[in-house]
């Protein structure tokens, strides 16, 4: 729980939350390099992508392993209805997600979703995993274990039969409602194995496969159109092990659905509080225009929204240009706010910012190539006050021994200066300075990558989502 971005929170569950923003915001950097560096840049591309904001309460998803990267969704609008949409998942290595194929026209069984029996009719409710394709034609391009079909082919429908729901190749049937993968005919063309009653369960029924539709109910198998099956064999993959999800209702999506209105509310805040940019200004196709969308079909989260805006060049330019005024009484020329925003996007930390500006030669000639007068030309600037005579002589001392650019980190790590740059974050984000539970939870982060890690904790919370 946030509890406004830190309040009430032991030191270890901080860290572990720093940590976990980091994570996300890890693989953005990439991107940031690539899509936000020239100075004109606003916020980067959001990734065609779980908390509780959602308009819609998202279906329970312990079934689908955190280890499945590819998620098929089947829905129907009631438990009897005969037809519903298939969407294909697919999980980019950020942890957004995005649509590969979908919504199509999915066929269900005609005894509609539910609890599934041998001879039922009935698609099984449930998710399963993919684990066997197949066909009468030549494989398409799966990844997935594959094997053109002949007349020896059976899946074993047999209750009696210790090979019950399992593929075998014999000459003749394996009895009871056997069937021949090859005779079946054109629904077979493509097919993959939904990995329902793996243990093999007497009765509880067999063979059921996503395969090709042929335009009407099935006896519960999972149908669709001949292109778009193709498209999804090539696009599975076993490493990535995916699964399907089929059900009634909502389909499930990876992460909640939000209503337009409380999309556009949401972004524009975002969007406007830390970088400026008001949603409704933005064009067509914007990265704020594409996080409402995908915030409405459940392809990212809110905090994974304020990510990207946290990596984005606009963001990281507040920074560099914060720190070329304070430390050299300058704004910074283009290509230097190229170069810092660089440094930023691989990693870098606040504080190497500062060391680097504050500790340069041409803030030491602005203080006339005096190390006490630099020390308090560093102190007024940074932290806002004058430096006392024992600082003064401390940190005249430390730069002639150690450099500058030591003085400057430390500095730049105190608490004076977490607390003016909290301070400012948190009344930009919320209007108000932080807590003294806030700052004392986030406070030894600001020097490192907090400034970039506290804006997605913020944004997460209730106190953000609700102002």
């Amino acid at each position: 729980m946030v509890r406004s971005a830190g309040s009430g929170e032991t030191r270890g569950s901080t860290a572990r939350r720093h940590r976990r923003v980091a994570k996300v915001l890890a693989p953005l950097l990439a991107v940031a390099l690539a899509v936000l560096l020239p100075a004109s840049a606003g916020a980067s591309a959001l990734p065609t992508t779980n908390t509780a904001q959602a308009t819609t309460p998202m279906p329970a998803l312990a079934a689908i392993p955190a280890s499945s990267s590819q998620v098929i969704s089947v829905a129907t609008s009631s438990s009897s209805a005969t037809s519903g949409t298939l969407t294909a998942w697919q999980r980019n290595s950020d942890g957004t997600w995005r649509q590969v194929v979908g919504p199509v026209v999915a066929r269900v069984g005609a005894g509609g979703i539910g609890a599934a029996s041998e001879g039922s009719t009935r698609t099984p409710a449930g998710q399963f995993v993919l684990d066997q394709a197949f066909g009468r034609q030549a494989n398409p391009g799966t990844k997935m274990p594959w094997f053109t079909t002949d007349s020896y082919d059976w899946w074993d429908s047999n209750t009696s039969s210790p090979t019950y729901n399992t593929h075998v190749r014999q000459a003749s049937s394996p009895g009871g409602a056997s069937e021949n993968l090859l005779a079946a005919g054109r629904a077979y063309d493509y097919a993959v194995n939904i990995g329902y009653n793996l243990d093999q369960v007497p009765g509880a029924g067999s063979a059921f496969f996503l395969h090709v539709s042929t335009g009407s109910a099935t006896a519960g198998c999972v149908a669709i159109d001949a292109g778009a099956l193709v498209d999804i064999l090539q696009w599975l993959d076993p490493a990535q092990h995916p699964y399907i999800d089929i059900r009634v209702g909502t389909p499930w999506t990876p992460f909640p659905r939000w209503t337009s209105s409380r999309a556009i509310d949401f972004v524009n805040r975002v969007y406007y509080r830390m970088i400026g940019q008001s949603y409704y200004s933005t064009a067509p196709g914007s990265s704020a225009r594409q996080a409402v969308s995908n915030l409405m079909i459940g392809a990212t989260s809110r905090d994974r929204v304020a990510a990207v805006v946290a990596v984005s060049a606009s963001w990281y330019g507040r920074y560099t240009t914060g720190a070329h005024e304070q430390c050299l009484g300058r704004a910074p020329s283009s290509a230097g706010t190229v170069t810092l925003v660089a440094r930023l996007a691989k990693g870098a930390t606040l504080s190497d910012i500062y060391e680097q500006l504050c500790g340069s030669a041409e803030a030491f000639a602005l203080a006339g190539n005096n190390t006490t007068t630099w020390v308090g030309r560093l102190y007024r600037s940074v932290i806002g006050r004058a430096p006392t005579a024992a600082e003064t002589a401390r940190d005249v001392s430390l730069a002639q021994r150690y450099g500058r650019g030591h003085v400057t980190a430390a500095l730049v790590h105190s608490t004076a200066f977490a607390r003016i740059r909290m301070d400012a974050l948190y009344s930009r984000m919320l209007g108000r300075p932080a807590s003294a539970a806030e700052f004392s939870a986030h406070r030894t982060y600001v020097a490192g990558r907090g400034m970039f890690t506290l804006p997605v904790l913020i944004a997460n919370g209730q106190e953000f989502y609700r102002s």
